[in-house]
């Protein structure tokens, strides 16, 4: 049975990359090295020594249980449902990964914020704009959520460029593509269930997130210590993603995997039904709307020729969130 290894990428935290420095290129290709081959085999693997505190953690986990405690009501003041750009809360119910089952749990979405005149929102409105926000919560809770959401998003860069490395590609391959980005950082609440790690009577496991794989180009995930996220190998196997204290589990999206003409791997992953609730905090990777996703110039040959059609980032997940978001079929 495969397993998700843990990789220590504090040498590319600590190093900014020089390319004149001989030794801090060779941190980097190190790291490098090893995230390439987990996103070759398995598309999943955990990140140490990331630099994001314990403390900032732990502020969002109860800056999240303060959301999801509010009263429905005032949840869906800004229901994601009334949001042109897919910002705010998600009800129960609200998607659906697999076409089994609705998803039990539910969420809130922030991105970048931008101003309705910026040029990016009047081109691309649909996943670019400004976020909603709880009244109720204040604006120490927005500025705690926001400030996350561009450490995520320093993160995400630095895991980014550490991947063009092993695909020999330039540094700064992905740096215009990701200056506006579609990033989005989502809480997400599981409520415990007695059924949890049941079976129907088709053998079928209790799931609040169905199988699915996402959709952009790399997750990032923080979760709490009640596990249920479960990773699916190429043999067929479930692995458990358990909990690991100061770690965040790293994931390749649906993108990566065209970017690199299914070189790297955009592996199914699920959540159980937890026993007590489970919260979750993932950041969404993804670059800005009109960045075409087309192979990369290191990922075909004669003998593996382009495998996708190329299309514009933005409109992939557009595509996508079609067939997930029940909202979107109303």
């Amino acid at each position: 049975m495969s397993t998700i290894p843990i990789i220590d990428i504090s040498p590319i935290i600590l190093n900014k990359f020089d390319a004149n420095d001989k030794e801090v290129v060779q941190k980097w290709k190190d790291v490098s090295k090893q995230i390439d081959t987990a996103c070759r085999s398995i598309g999943f693997f955990y990140v140490k020594g990331h630099g994001i505190e314990d403390s900032r953690m732990k502020a969002i986990e109860k800056a999240s249980r303060d959301l999801f405690n509010l009263p429905l009501e005032e949840k869906n003041k800004i229901s994601i449902t009334q949001s042109v750009n897919h910002r705010g809360y998600g009800e129960f119910a609200t998607e659906k990964l697999s076409p089994d089952s609705v998803d039990n749990k539910e969420t809130f979405d922030l991105g970048q914020p931008l101003a309705l005149d910026h040029p990016l929102v009047a081109d691309s409105p649909k996943l670019h704009g400004p976020n909603q926000y709880p009244e109720k919560l204040g604006s120490e809770w927005q500025k705690l959520v926001d400030d996350h959401f561009y450490t995520m998003l320093k993160l995400g860069t630095t895991i980014l460029s550490c991947v063009t490395l092993s695909l020999d590609l330039p540094i700064d391959f992905f740096e215009d593509m990701f200056k506006f980005p579609m990033c989005a950082f989502r809480m997400i609440h599981y409520p415990g269930v007695e059924q949890s790690g049941a079976t129907d009577n088709q053998g079928k496991v209790s799931l609040s997130a169905g199988e699915h794989t996402d959709y952009g180009c790399i997750t990032l995930l923080c979760q709490d210590t009640t596990g249920g996220l479960q990773v699916g190998d190429i043999h067929g196997n479930w692995i458990n993603a358990v909990p690991i204290k100061d770690t965040f589990v790293v994931n390749i999206g649906d993108m990566l995997n065209r970017w690199t003409n299914g070189i790297y791997h955009s592996t199914p992953h699920r959540v159980l039904s937890p026993k007590q609730d489970r919260f979750s905090y993932v950041f969404f990777f993804e670059p800005h709307y009109k960045t075409p996703v087309t192979c990369l110039p290191s990922c075909s040959s004669a003998e593996n020729p382009p495998k996708y059609e190329p299309i514009l980032a933005g409109d992939y997940l557009m595509s996508r969130f079609a067939d997930t978001y029940t909202y979107y079929k109303k």
